[in-house]
């Protein structure tokens, strides 16, 4: 082994096939083969090696963790994400509510039955695992059901997660929607999208009120207690 310039990364020199046993944890930036001429038994022989340029992609998915908010409309999903993103030194906030909305001709709402959901949740694996893959802590806000946190689990199972539910009491979830512009305001329908989340019964350990709480000490709680671990 030799440290190399290019990427600052070492250049591991072996055959092949065992460079990719010894190495299948690592990322492999480029390959080109060498041949190395000799002489034996007065004839000339070759061996063949391949000169591999790899990166520790393992090393990258411990310094990159994803976080993932949801709770009902109302609960400040949104502005808890952004701080959070705001916090870490390398960050991306994914708002799953902006990428929902990417499609325009066919759009269909998701409480619907005949909504794009699925094609939804490949697009975000795919970006969330571009910039997980670059270093970046993930921030990812969206309405979580059961069912999904499995499906994410399943996609990211070798990733640090931390799972954090935001609910809020009734009468400040209608203050907060009666704040809103009024063709954006949910009124009682924000109360029955609470009780649903209410109903998916997940672990308290995740839960977070936000109704008496600063966003400054929520954040500093995300960052700080271990029991948001997935």
């Amino acid at each position: 082994m030799e440290e190399g310039p290019e990427y600052e990364v070492p250049h591991f020199y072996a055959n092949y096939n065992l460079v990719k046993e010894l190495f299948k944890d690592f990322k492999i930036i480029d390959i080109h083969q060498k041949i190395e001429y000799f002489e034996k038994n007065e004839k000339l022989d070759a061996v063949y090696h391949y000169h591999i340029l790899i990166k520790n992609s393992k090393d990258v998915n411990k310094m990159s963790k994803l976080y993932l908010i949801t709770g009902p409309a109302g609960v400040g999903k949104s502005t808890i994400s952004k701080s959070l993103a705001e916090s870490k030194s390398k960050s991306v906030l994914i708002e799953g509510d902006e990428i929902y909305h990417h499609v325009v001709g066919g759009y269909v709402s998701p409480w619907k039955e005949v909504n794009h959901l699925d094609v939804f949740w490949k697009v975000v694996f795919s970006t969330i695992n571009i910039y997980l893959s670059e270093g970046y802590d993930v921030i990812f806000n969206y309405i979580i059901e059961p069912d999904d946190l499995e499906l994410i689990k399943d996609n990211f199972k070798d990733i640090g997660k931390e799972f954090i539910v935001l609910l809020v009491d009734e009468e400040k979830l209608l203050k907060r929607d009666s704040e809103r512009p009024e063709d954006c305001q949910m009124k009682e329908r924000c109360i029955e999208l609470l009780n649903e989340f209410k109903e998916y019964n997940y672990d308290s350990k995740y839960i977070i009120d936000t109704s008496n709480i600063s966003i400054e000490h929520i954040v500093k709680l995300i960052n700080n207690d271990d029991r948001f671990n997935l």
